[in-house]
């Protein structure tokens, strides 16, 4: 009860505010956070990379698209310098650890065009992400002098039936995620994050599997980097031995 962020001192809350990872039971609750990462990074006047997935659909009378459910990248994803990214695809996992998961920090933004996303004609190109954890070896970099440094480009994915696509740089705000997307983290300064804020489930949420929240307070290695969210009430409950 003491690890709530309204009970916490303001400097420490001010600091799992500012300098924690945010994971939810579902994705909802996260868009308000990562809405407010981005306008406190990116300012009034940083470029910003707006990306809409595209679509194409089965043919057919009823027009859907089972990527929407299978693959759950991100329909809009808004990106500048210094945003915190969460890679959504595997690329080489055993060799450079790029896998689904990574979490980076964009360095550029590169268009065809000089006028980049200022100018309506044109296209993204790939997103430049520095992977601290990629092992990719330095002859063989994309960057030379920056070996970790990974062009992430716009990609297009199918659906298992092959009928239906989503095209989009897979990339998603690495602020405020699902604890689901979350798993496999550790938590703790010198980590990808040094504090997790974890949000509870409220009684109108349809879970997505028992201990949710379990899952989300067991990545920081020490309660000192974990914090409650204050989205949803807690309360203790008393247990009678009757």
């Amino acid at each position: 009860m003491t690890r709530r962020l309204t009970v916490l001192p303001p400097q420490e809350c001010a600091l799992f505010e500012r300098e924690g990872l945010h994971v939810f039971p579902i994705w909802n609750h996260t868009h308000a956070i990562t809405k407010r990462y981005l306008l406190d990074l990116c300012g009034d006047n940083a470029p910003v990379a707006k990306i809409t997935s595209k679509y194409s659909y089965s043919r057919g009378r009823k027009r859907k698209n089972h990527i929407k459910d299978e693959l759950k990248w991100p329909v809009h994803l808004a990106v500048c310098k210094g945003t915190k990214v969460m890679l959504l695809t595997n690329y080489v996992v055993e060799e450079e650890d790029l896998k689904n998961g990574s979490v980076g920090t964009v360095v550029d933004i590169v268009y065809d065009s000089p006028g980049g996303p200022t100018d309506p004609n044109s296209n993204l190109l790939y997103i430049v992400v520095d992977f601290p954890h990629s092992t990719v070896p330095p002859d063989k970099a994309w960057d030379l002098n920056n070996p970790t440094h990974i062009p992430v480009p716009v990609a297009t994915q199918r659906c298992e039936a092959k009928c239906c696509s989503q095209t989009t740089v897979p990339l998603c705000v690495c602020k405020a995620i699902s604890i689901y997307k979350s798993q496999g983290m550790t938590v703790e300064p010198g980590c990808d994050w040094g504090y997790v804020v974890v949000g509870l489930p409220g009684p109108n949420d349809r879970s997505n599997g028992a201990g949710q929240e379990l899952v989300g307070m067991s990545q920081a290695t020490d309660i000192i980097y974990l914090a409650f969210a204050n989205d949803e009430p807690i309360s203790l409950l008393e247990m009678s031995s009757n």
